[in-house]
């Protein structure tokens, strides 16, 4: 049975906790009140603040439900609402969660047993306060079973108190140390081949073709100065892509210089500087996923197989006639790619459609690609284990090749796209509030700028984001106009 929270608050003395709930939808977010009733037999929504941020019921109403005074409460239907649920210590988690759509009265979200029962909060009805479990997911104890004489006392022992808990079966799950792979997978290990993936690419439909707008002409920029010890890794760089197949010697009318950056791991990473290409190509303005929408798609995720494909840009080939495009210059001589290189402005989208179109029947149902990045999720591990077999299955099918030390099996929480990925929903990661909470008092309106930019990506978890960094927009904007806002500091 389940009843507007606002009329059985008034008629009962029952407990129930109000939180502030995020609805997310197609149209916006929108802050909700939410009421944790562990009396209720559904999550519901108001069909009115579903309506205004475009969520929509997409089934019908399974059940009927009735309210304290016995009349029928009427749900127009159900579907999965993408929400966030703030505790009573400032901590938000988001998710999916089935609702029923229907008029409520008092509050927008009754979070009812189903809810409790799928995210598990802490609830402390006495106090009126939830609060997510540490970590986002119940501790974890080793125990140990009681032998048959124990079980026998303890039955006849009037005092016993006995205790009700939830034993998740570990031992069976693949535990393996980083750089190796299960033995469940051990007849995909040509999917982590590190000769497959230094191999040449075969040409096909998904090849990269590099179209200048009408009446450009060949781009050309001078070369940069290079360290000693950027001259040792040039060399090396070009022997070892010769030697591929990735790059060859040209006479192209082309030329874009080249420089280093480095890399997480300290090592050097080259970049050919592509902006004079870039500035002359037709964009292929098709979007990449959006990173909400996909985590999104791991509401319902129990066990996660985080997956990264090497040398992904260089799994694909340029299309023929069009390698002189991407000529770039060196001390030691002028050379064109005949693999997709890091930098074109169409790379990233190209890569994308190639690697959507090997997992297309995979997205959203065991998996979500982010470029390189692979994430496999199940609610079981026999079901997971088949959901990693068809994905590396696939990639092996389109010739991409995984990254076995970057690759992490079976786990309860993987970092994922800069967030914390687990059984109970998507959080932040600890390391990125660190970076933030620690960011250095900005000196110019371009560090404001890459500040807002940095805390915009998490801003689903900070309530009343806009407002927040209301004045540190304003302050860019002012600073144009020659003013100044006290409250930016």
């Amino acid at each position: 049975m389940a009843e507007s929270g606002a009329r059985r608050a008034q008629a009962s003395g029952y407990r129930l906790i109000a939180v502030e709930v995020a609805l997310r939808g197609l149209d916006g977010t929108k802050l909700v009140r939410g009421l944790v009733d562990c009396g209720s037999a559904g999550n519901f929504v108001s069909q009115t603040a579903a309506l205004e941020v475009g969520l929509k019921a997409t089934e019908p109403a399974e059940t009927q439900y009735a309210a304290l005074n016995g009349q029928s409460l009427r749900v127009t239907g159900q579907g999965d609402v993408p929400l966030a649920v703030t505790d009573s210590h400032g901590r938000t988690i988001g998710g999916k969660a089935k609702f029923n759509f229907g008029r409520i009265h008092g509050y927008d979200v009754i979070l009812g047993m189903p809810w409790l029962e799928q995210w598990n909060p802490s609830v402390d009805f006495s106090t009126k306060k939830l609060a997510w479990r540490r970590k986002g997911r119940p501790a974890r104890r080793r125990i140990a079973m009681a032998t048959p004489h124990e079980v026998e006392e303890a039955i006849r022992n009037q005092f016993a108190t006995a205790y009700s808990v939830v034993v998740q079966v570990v031992a069976s799950l693949a535990q393996t140390g980083p750089g190796e792979l299960p033995s469940q997978y051990s007849g995909h290990a040509g999917a982590f081949s590190t000769e497959g993936s230094a191999s040449l690419p075969e040409s096909g439909p998904q090849d990269l073709s590099i179209d200048l707008v009408e009446g450009s002409t060949s781009p050309w920029m001078p070369l940069y100065n290079l360290s000693q010890d950027e001259l040792v890794i040039l060399k090396e760089y070009i022997q070892t892509n010769l030697a591929k197949g990735w790059i060859r010697h040209s006479k192209s009318p082309a030329e874009a210089p080249i420089l280093f950056v480095k890399k997480k791991d300290g090592t050097m990473r080259l970049c050919v500087d592509y902006r004079g290409l870039n500035n002359v190509t037709v964009k292929n303005r098709h979007p990449l996923p959006l990173i909400p929408e996909s985590l999104d798609q791991l509401a319902w995720g129990r066990i996660f197989t985080k997956l990264d494909v090497r040398d992904a840009y260089h799994r694909i080939r340029i299309k023929p006639g069009d390698e002189w495009k991407t000529a770039f210059r060196t001390r030691y001589g002028h050379f064109e790619y005949t693999v997709m290189p890091f930098g074109l402005a169409n790379a990233p989208v190209a890569f994308q459609g190639y690697i959507n179109s090997a997992l297309s029947d995979l997205l959203d149902v065991c998996c979500v690609v982010y470029l390189d990045d692979i994430l496999v999720f199940s609610k079981t591990e026999a079901d997971h284990v088949r959901h990693v077999r068809s994905v590396l299955e696939r990639l092996e099918t389109h010739g991409l090749y995984a990254k076995l030390s970057k690759c992490e099996f079976h786990k309860d929480q993987v970092d994922f796209l800069g967030f914390v990925v687990g059984q109970n929903g998507v959080q932040m990661d600890p390391d990125r509030v660190r970076s933030v909470q620690e960011w250095p008092v900005p000196r110019c309106i371009r560090d404001i700028r890459v500040f807002i930019g940095f805390a915009n990506y998490y801003r689903r978890f900070v309530h009343r984001f806009s407002r927040i960094a209301a004045p540190l927009n304003a302050y860019t904007e002012g600073a144009k106009a020659g003013t100044q806002h006290s409250e930016a500091r």
